[in-house]
């Protein structure tokens, strides 16, 4: 939740946007720095519901 905050208030975007611009950075880190990541893309953000 932090970074979504951080993200709506630094572009000033909405929860739809901020969570978009999550995730296109989420699979940027995950392609160019995967060993920074200890589980797969199927566990990662497991029990967090909106």
């Amino acid at each position: 939740m932090f970074a979504l905050r951080t993200i709506r208030e630094t572009l000033g975007c909405t929860v739809h946007e901020a969570i978009d611009v999550f995730a296109a950075r989420y699979e940027e880190l995950r392609r160019d720095r995967p060993d920074n990541f200890t589980v797969g893309p199927e566990e990662y953000g497991g029990g967090f519901y909106f």
